[in-house]
């Protein structure tokens, strides 16, 4: 099977019986950009996928790996899961992004065959909590210490959401941070810790203070890549909560 041959199949279900139904569902044009090569999935205006640029402004632009893609168009992958990693970057309409799989799960129940020569193909107590462990030396330890300061009054309240062991790597500067919320208030220590994390969350020390400060939302930050995720998917949808709490408006 060829990245030719998903997008043929996408054309397929695009145009096919249910295409209507689909393009209801989505409505927007998307604009693939796999490896070298760039397709187009419009299911707004000429309801059709093809290989090339779309001429105007697509609402979504998405640019991942050939392999990557691959995964995605047979299951292996969750587009949640890849942007969470780091595998698909997303410029664009946000919400339209969230529609994915719908596009992908279409292609993959029309069936992937050779490219024809449609579209497609032609084209614990409070612990450090209470220390004041974290010094505010950047914006990303700025909002650290908000959130080890909230710990006080919130930690039993996250650790009964979250059940976890967090690692935080900052980047531009590099620090690294555990947050560890599986016992009484939890606490937050600088280093990785010893034993494994339940979640690895690696980001620039200015995008973190933008996700603890409400201005970056962390579903749009997986999307664009700013963050990198590795460990219990699960509990990375409950990161929104983190931040939250190291907001001032919460201590």
């Amino acid at each position: 099977m060829s990245v030719a041959a998903v997008f043929d199949a996408m054309n397929r279900a695009i145009t096919g019986p249910d295409g209507a139904a689909l393009a209801r569902r989505v409505n927007g044009v998307i604009v693939y950009k796999v490896g070298e090569e760039t397709y187009t999935a419009d299911l707004k205006t000429e309801k059709k996928a093809y290989k090339g640029d779309f001429k105007g402004k697509p609402d979504l632009t998405i640019t991942v790996k050939a392999a990557d893609f691959m995964s995605l168009a047979e299951g292996k992958l969750k587009p949640q899961a890849a942007f969470m990693r780091g595998k698909i970057k997303i410029k664009g309409n946000m919400g339209l992004a969230m529609k994915l799989s719908t596009v992908i799960d279409a292609a993959r129940k029309a069936g992937f065959e050779a490219p024809s020569a449609g579209a497609a193909a032609a084209s614990s107590g409070a612990g450090a909590s209470s220390s004041g462990a974290v010094a505010a030396s950047s914006p990303g330890t700025a909002a650290l210490g908000a959130l080890e300061a909230a710990l006080g009054d919130q930690g039993e309240a996250l650790v009964r959401k979250v059940r976890g062991i967090i690692d935080f790597k900052l980047t531009k500067p590099d620090s690294a941070w555990r947050l560890d919320l599986k016992t009484g208030k939890g606490t937050l220590t600088q280093g990785a810790g010893s034993g494994k994390a339940d979640l690895t969350l690696t980001v620039s020390d200015a995008d973190f203070a933008a996700l603890a400060d409400g201005k970056l939302k962390a579903q749009a930050a997986f999307m664009r890549g700013k963050i990198k995720i590795k460990g219990n998917m699960g509990l990375a949808m409950k990161l929104q909560g983190v931040f939250a709490a190291a907001r001032p408006s919460k201590l």
